[in-house]
C-alpha cells in the first residue's frame, strides 16, 4: 500500500486527530510518543479502508510527539509512512479579572475570558459569588465569542439566594468527510461580559470561579462525576484547565 495523505488536525492540549489515506484498502497502527522511539499504539482495525481517522487522547500538554502509521492490505502487505512531529497546545485557562475595585453601590461590569484554548467545542464556567455584596443584573457575549462562530451563550443557574451565576457557551465544529477536525475557538479572548450590582455595606471581595467535582443528588453518589466548570473539544472530550480566579472587591464610600 502507499500513502496519498497524512495529517494531524485538531490538535488540542490533550488530543490530535490523525487522518490518512491510502491506494489500498488497509487497516493501520498507529505508533506514536514523545519521541521517535515511539512507545505507544493506537490500532485502527475497524474495517478495511482507504480513508482512515484516529483520535489520539490523553496527551501531554505543549509537547512535541511523534508519530507513524504502519497500514496493512487484505494481502497482508504493510508499509510505514514517514515520521510525523506535531506539538500539543498549551494547558488553557479560564480567567476573571484580577482584581476589580467598586466604590460604593454602583453597577460594574467584568469579563469571563479564556486563554490558550485550541478547538474549544463547549464550556460550563460556575461563578461564585457573595448575594449580599453584589447581584448579577445581565449578561452578554463577548467579542471574542462571536468572532470565532460562538453559536450559543446562556446561563444555565443564576441563584441569587446561593451566589451561583452558571454560563454555558458552544462553538460549531469544522468537519472534514464526517470527521470533526476542529472549531475556529483559538486562542483567546473574552466568551461573556458580565454586568452586575455592587450592594451591601463595607469591603469585601466576592467573586471565584467554581471547580470543583458535581456531587449529584443526594444519596446516590458517583465516581468520576464532571466539574462544575468543564472545557470540551471537538470530540465533545474534557480538556484539563487551569483557573485564574480574580477577585471583585467593593470598598466603602
Amino acid at each position: 500500500p502507499q500513502f496519498r495523505a497524512l495529517r494531524v488536525v485538531g490538535l488540542t492540549s490533550s488530543s490530535a486527530t490523525v487522518l490518512w489515506a491510502t491506494d489500498d484498502k488497509t487497516i493501520g497502527d498507529i505508533a506514536y510518543g514523545l519521541t521517535d522511539a515511539y512507545g505507544l499504539v493506537f490500532e485502527d482495525r475497524a474495517s478495511y479502508s482507504r480513508s482512515h481517522s484516529a483520535a489520539l487522547t490523553g496527551l501531554t500538554y505543549d509537547q512535541d510527539y511523534h508519530l507513524r502509521v504502519l497500514a496493512t492490505n487484505r494481502a497482508g502487505l504493510s508499509a510505514y509512512s514517514d515520521d510525523v512531529v506535531f506539538h500539543t497546545a498549551p494547558l488553557p485557562t479560564i480567567a476573571v479579572p484580577d482584581t476589580v475595585w467598586v466604590a460604593g453601590n454602583v453597577d460594574f461590569q467584568f469579563a469571563v475570558s479564556v486563554r490558550d484554548v485550541s478547538n474549544l467545542a463547549a464550556m460550563s464556567v460556575r461563578l461564585l459569588y457573595h448575594p449580599d455584596v453584589v447581584q448579577i443584573v445581565s449578561h452578554t457575549k463577548g467579542d471574542w465569542f462571536q468572532a470565532t462562530q460562538g453559536h450559543l451563550l446562556l446561563v444555565e443557574t443564576d441563584d441569587p439566594e446561593r451566589g451561583i451565576f452558571q454560563l454555558d457557551a458552544s462553538w460549531n465544529v469544522r468537519f472534514e468527510n464526517g470527521v470533526a477536525v476542529g472549531t475556529f475557538a483559538n486562542g483567546g479572548g473574552d466568551v461573556a461580559v458580565i454586568r452586575a450590582r455592587a450592594i451591601g455595606q463595607g469591603a469585601r471581595s466576592f467573586l471565584t470561579i467554581d471547580n470543583l467535582v458535581d456531587p449529584g443528588e443526594p444519596g446516590n453518589p458517583e465516581d468520576d462525576r464532571p466539574l462544575y466548570t468543564r472545557l470540551l473539544d471537538h470530540n465533545r472530550d474534557d480538556l484539563r484547565y487551569s483557573v485564574r480566579n480574580g477577585v471583585v472587591v467593593k470598598t466603602s464610600k
